[in-house]
């Protein structure tokens, strides 16, 4: 995927006066719909596809050799488009593509600078999820996402790291346009390689703090959904965070953990054989109320100052 096709997949609104935020707009005129590679599908329905065709060795030249470049243009799209692309897959399954695709998805703009120093970055989740893939830059928006998890009945926590630059996988926010003015990607999104996240520091908040935060982000997307919208985009409405009633039978697992003996791991029906996993001597579990994180230590003890 070329920079020139990325752009396209990932449209830019200069804005007529600063929003220091980006915006992530639901318009993926490029890629593999148009290829006709991937069918105009739903969300759930294009990771879905995404994990049949590499199940299907689609993404595999017949040497066993990884195609990096068709590989890398489905990638992209299917962790974007998904809000929750680990219940489909393992996130050991999705660490070892964007591995494998790490060059291609840097050339198609969306790699970090490896000269720009560390980056600092925030997680909103519970806490047995503390350690993943997906991170942001952006505090409003993990204590959003910490807040979502009312949704499932928890109240979320939101954890902070700084991470080298060789740590981030894929930098989503809107090609590095933040230090241009562009606006494209509300989430700013990073995918971290958690191998190299180091220490994780819950920022401690109280209830009240976070509800007040979460109307600050609310505002914020309210103003950017309305400038999108004046330029003739699309953006995709941010997801409810009502309670919402548990399904009959309970919530299916979180598939966080990277082996498959550790609570809430789910392997993909049939794992390619040519993809090397991490090996046990480079993780680090820790476990807090039967859940299991995948890499790392969190501090839970551990005061931080809440963002202004």
């Amino acid at each position: 995927m070329t920079a020139d096709i990325a752009n396209q997949l990932w449209p830019v609104y200069v804005p007529g006066k600063p929003i220091p935020e980006l915006l992530k707009i639901a318009t993926f005129r490029m890629g593999l719909r148009e290829s006709g590679l991937l069918p105009p599908l739903g969300l759930d329905e294009a990771v879905a596809a995404f994990v049949d065709a590499l199940n299907s060795e689609w993404f595999f030249e017949p040497d066993g050799t990884f195609n990096r470049a068709r590989g890398a243009a489905a990638l992209v799209e299917a962790w974007r488009v998904n809000p929750a692309p680990c219940a489909f897959m393992g996130a050991r399954d999705w660490l070892s593509l964007f591995k494998l695709a790490q060059n291609e998805i840097h050339s198609a703009g969306f790699g970090y600078p490896q000269d720009a120093g560390p980056v600092e970055v925030f997680r909103g989740c519970r806490r047995e999820h503390a350690v993943g893939l997906s991170w942001t830059s952006d505090f409003l928006t993990a204590v959003w996402f910490a807040m979502r998890q009312r949704s499932r009945g928890f109240i979320g926590e939101v954890y902070r790291a700084v991470v080298p630059a060789d740590a981030v996988l894929a930098d989503f926010r809107g090609n590095n346009g933040a230090r241009q003015g562009i606006i494209t990607d509300p989430e700013q999104e990073l995918v971290i390689d958690p191998g190299k996240l180091g220490a994780v520091h819950r920022v401690v908040m109280r209830l009240d703090d976070k509800e007040l935060l979460l109307r600050k982000w609310l505002t914020r997307a309210r103003l950017i959904d309305a400038a999108a919208r004046a330029r003739g985009y699309t953006p995709m409405a941010p997801p409810s965070i009502a309670i919402e009633p548990e399904p009959e039978g309970g919530w299916a697992p979180y598939p966080q953990s990277v082996y498959p003996e550790q609570p809430g791991y789910r392997e993909l029906p049939r794992t390619p054989s040519h993809i090397i996993w991490p090996r046990a001597d480079e993780v680090e579990f820790f476990a807090e109320g039967g859940g299991v994180g995948m890499v790392g230590r969190v501090y839970h003890d551990t005061e931080s100052v809440v963002p202004q």
